[in-house]
């Protein structure tokens, strides 16, 4: 079913948790993808004074989503501008440190262990390397002797082919017919090539037979003959086998002895009556005659079919050929973590009044200002101005589709190194560059809420529709009693999945979304940290809410 599952998996993982202050509900589904790609940070306490909120949407593998979720935090408090109170300075810092960090082979590595992937695996693309090396630069003989393969199951065709008292590799040796095994002395090797109308044959271990009326193609002293024709075989001098010097094929109607073809390669039948050798010849001619015009036949609508829609078929390989040039930089390269397989990043850190988001990629943050919708990122896509000027000047660029060298339908993302290759730029300017964007927010009163989410979201609503969503059910929960925005999370997903997968897509991608509600009258300490669940559990347990959870 393509990149979908036949039913999708609707369980989610679901956190509660945060402080008096700033409390949050995140949840995860799998959906309709094969495999959960997705990470995310709800930590309300980053520092003291800080809280951290965060979605990564993995693309090419869930391994950079997973890392950046374990690691990321740790890069930001690591950054001298945190420490100098320079907030968006350094998230910057910290995307790009992070983003280095995935092309070393330790994080390699790492990623190798997340992803599922087998440890030796370079040793054995070397190994692999090796012996097509050893292979290239082995005899063209030895080369086919070692993938030879045979057609029939009869071992004396396999050791005819391995003669070699042939007069000349250029000159047919005489062959009697394959009815007697013991009597197979050697069989003829053609030059490869197929003919349209090569005799029909059926082999048995028991039976062998040519259909009669079929075109034989034949090489003789390296010369090929279309046809239903007589080949005559030339026999080494001294070479005694009590046959006749010339033997016939007949197969036009005529009465032939029994001959075959197999693979191009011809046995053929004792003739020792002079008056069937003439009679065969005059056969010959008559086939020959009739070959020709066949062949002036097919020459003549072979020639019409050009000139009707001759260049149709070339129209679609240099189509092709477009294609495979648009993705070689990217797709010709070693699959590695990292390097094919990346994550968007959106991260909110809420220190006292101040929202500052970093975001590379395209899921996104939404302020709600008294129910009004505040986007606190933009997406990036590869068609935007400012995204198909840097990807050009990288070297890249957009197909109409909007995927950057045919491949990713964003323009910002933390990994995917085989996009950022062009050593004459520097990382920011790459055609895929993890350099985000910071936006700030003063928090108000009128701020109530804040949801960071990926475009498996966003893609089906609106930042105006899923704020109104998560307000309208706040609304009814708080109303029956305390909220869970987990769950708000997961009705959500609900809403946004795709009943099939028939559509473009939307409703059919990972989804994650963490929702964060602001109280402005009690600032207070944590309240309770990480709690996570199932949505089929009642039972709330503790643990680390900074813990990436995998579907």
């Amino acid at each position: 079913m393509g990149a979908y599952l036949s039913e999708p998996k609707t369980e989610c993982v679901s956190d509660d948790g945060g402080t008096e202050k700033v409390r949050f509900g995140s949840s995860a589904m799998q959906g309709w993808r094969l495999g959960m790609e997705d990470g995310h940070n709800c930590i309300s306490q980053l520092d003291e004074e800080t809280a951290m909120f965060a979605v990564y949407d993995g693309h090419g593998g869930a391994e950079v989503a997973i890392y950046c979720s374990k690691y990321l935090p740790d890069y930001i408090l690591d950054q001298a501008a945190y420490k100098n109170g320079d907030i968006g300075k350094a998230l910057e810092d910290a995307f790009m440190k992070i983003d280095v960090a995935i092309k070393e082979p330790a994080v390699v590595e790492e990623l190798r262990q997340i992803a599922g992937m087998e440890h030796n695996s370079d040793e054995a693309d070397a190994e692999e390397a090796n012996a097509l090396q050893e292979e290239a630069n082995l005899p063209l003989g030895e080369l086919l002797a070692r993938y030879s393969y045979h057609p029939t199951k009869t071992r004396t065709l396999r050791k005819k082919l391995d003669r070699n008292d042939l007069l000349s590799p250029m000159v047919r040796k005489k062959a009697p017919a394959f009815g007697n095994e013991d009597a197979a002395n050697g069989q003829d090797k053609d030059n490869g090539e197929g003919d349209r109308g090569s005799i029909p044959l059926r082999l048995d271990d028991d039976e062998e037979e040519v259909e009669a009326g079929s075109k034989v193609q034949v090489e003789a002293n390296g010369a090929k003959k279309d046809g239903s024709a007589v080949d005559e075989v030339q026999e080494p001098e001294g070479n005694d086998s009590g046959k006749d010097s010339q033997e016939i094929i007949k197969c036009n109607g005529t009465d032939a002895a029994e001959t075959e073809e197999v693979n191009g390669r011809l046995a053929e039948s004792e003739g020792d009556n002079e008056a069937e050798e003439e009679e065969a010849e005059d056969d010959e001619e008559d086939a020959e005659e009739e070959e020709d015009d066949d062949d002036d036949d097919e020459s003549d609508s072979e020639e019409d079919e050009d000139a009707e829609g001759g260049d149709e078929p070339d129209d679609d390989e240099d189509d092709e050929d477009e294609d495979e040039d648009e993705q070689q930089d990217v797709f010709g390269q070693k699959e590695e973590p990292g390097s094919d397989s990346g994550c968007t990043a959106v991260v909110a850190l809420i220190r006292d009044n101040q929202i500052i988001v970093a975001n590379a990629g395209d899921s996104r943050c939404v302020l709600s200002k008294a129910g009004e919708a505040v986007d606190l990122s933009i997406d990036h896509k590869p068609e935007d101005k400012i995204e198909i000027t840097r990807i050009e000047k990288a070297g890249g660029k957009v197909t109409p589709d909007g995927r950057v060298n045919g491949g990713l339908n964003l323009s910002r993302a933390i990994g995917d190194h085989c996009y950022k290759c062009n050593t004459n730029l520097p990382p920011e300017e790459q055609m895929i560059s993890a350099f985000p964007d910071i936006q700030t927010a003063e928090l108000t009163k009128e701020h109530d809420i804040m949801v960071v989410a990926c475009d498996g979201i966003w893609n089906v609503m609106t930042s105006q529709e899923v704020i109104e969503f998560v307000r309208d059910r706040i609304a009814k929960q708080s109303s029956e009693g305390k909220p869970k925005l987990s769950e708000i999370c997961e009705e959500l997903f609900h809403v946004c999945l795709a009943p099939d997968t028939s559509g473009d897509g939307t409703g059919c991608d990972n989804m994650t979304c963490v929702i964060v509600q602001f109280n402005h009258d009690t600032p207070g300490q944590p309240l309770a940290v990480g709690v996570k669940r199932k949505a089929s559990e009642s039972t709330p347990t503790d643990d680390d809410d900074s813990k990436r959870h995998k579907v």
